[in-house]
């Protein structure tokens, strides 16, 4: 790209999806692509992909080799995405469904 336009800049910012709709409405970004939906109402929004959320753990877990229970869920360390994350949004809403 840098090849073929020469004389347009790019900036990149990294945020959490609350942080970047904030960017978007006061024209500090011209766009955001964010995981998951956007709760407001003054942008609009377009699917452009799929994602998926994946459970890691070290190789010396009990987890490697089942998979884990509500108990093990509740039991674990987590580290989560900061409150505002669309991922944070979606495994949060997820697990609540289980149960």
């Amino acid at each position: 790209f840098a090849t073929q336009a020469p004389n347009i800049q790019l900036s990149l910012t990294v945020g959490n999806s609350a942080q970047a709709a904030a960017m978007v409405l006061q024209g500090q970004a011209d766009l955001a692509f964010v995981e998951g939906g956007m709760e407001e109402a003054l942008l609009r929004g377009e699917e452009v992909g799929g994602d998926r959320i994946g459970l890691f753990v070290s190789p010396d877990h009990p987890l490697v080799e089942r998979p884990p229970t509500r108990e093990d869920l509740d039991a674990a360390m987590w580290v989560m995405r900061d409150q505002g994350s669309g991922t944070r949004d979606h495994l949060t809403a997820g697990l609540a469904q289980s149960g």
